[in-house]
């Protein structure tokens, strides 16, 4: 997950990895946390894990509803 947060500090800023960090924390069930966290409930689905570019997605996706947000 720190792979990811790193990724979303060097495209948005230190500001929104840290706005990400807090929401995974406070809504650890949350379905895109989970995927940013690449635990997936179907395995069957997704033998390897959830792709790289679907971790990030989720990561923006946190991100840009958190700022519609304010």
């Amino acid at each position: 997950m720190y792979g990811i947060l790193s990724l979303i500090g060097k495209k948005y800023g230190k500001d929104a990895m840290r706005r990400v960090l807090a929401i995974a924390q406070k809504y650890p069930n949350d379905r895109h946390v989970k995927t940013l966290k690449n635990q997936t409930m179907y395995e069957a689905w997704y033998p390897r894990g959830v792709s790289l570019e679907s971790r990030i997605g989720a990561a923006e996706g946190v991100y840009n509803a958190s700022k519609s947000s304010h």
